[in-house]
């Protein structure tokens, strides 16, 4: 899996989701909710994420801009690596057609993050707002893929970015 894409990947896929003559922007989403769970039963790890991202009053086409921040539990027994991001499908209701994907995404492989450590990466990429009863709204969901360090165990970690234009329902 390509982990790192090259700052003309983000160019590329601005390119096929902006109109023409549209000004570049970054929509910077900020962390709203964290998760924690036991990512490895057997040796017990435990890390927590920035599982949820906001990215309020963004424009109908334009380029997000994410980072997540990832800490090991100080009782974990093994260091740990977030290696690859992918982003997920999105449901599309009643033909509305949202869009996004990832583009870029700094600082992976992380780690080893060991015991009590954090590390952080961040994931940019094009996006198209779907015109909903709510207001223009995009939901990404992304997998983070990572492995214990020692015994080689892998996991996910679920992430989401929900992009919402001006004065659509922000929930």
């Amino acid at each position: 899996m390509k982990q790192h894409f090259s700052s003309l990947g983000i160019v590329f896929a601005a390119l096929l989701l902006l109109p023409a003559g549209h000004g570049w922007a970054l929509q910077p989403c900020a962390a709203v909710e964290q998760s924690a769970e036991e990512v490895l039963s057997n040796p017990g790890v435990r890390v927590t994420w920035d599982a949820a991202h906001l990215c309020a009053d963004a424009p109908d086409r334009d380029i997000y801009e994410l980072t997540v921040t990832v800490t090991n539990d100080a009782n974990s027994p093994e260091p740990v690596t977030i290696t690859g991001v992918r982003v997920m499908a999105t449901p599309r209701p009643l033909g509305r057609a949202p869009g996004g994907g990832v583009s870029e995404v700094v600082g992976l492989p992380t780690g080893p993050v060991g015991p009590g450590e954090g590390a952080t990466f961040t994931v940019r990429g094009g996006y198209r707002l779907a015109a909903t009863d709510e207001g223009g709204r995009t939901n990404l969901h992304f997998l983070a893929e990572g492995e214990g360090m020692m015994s080689g165990q892998p996991f996910a970690l679920g992430i989401n970015a929900l992009l919402r234009a001006p004065g659509a329902a922000q929930d």
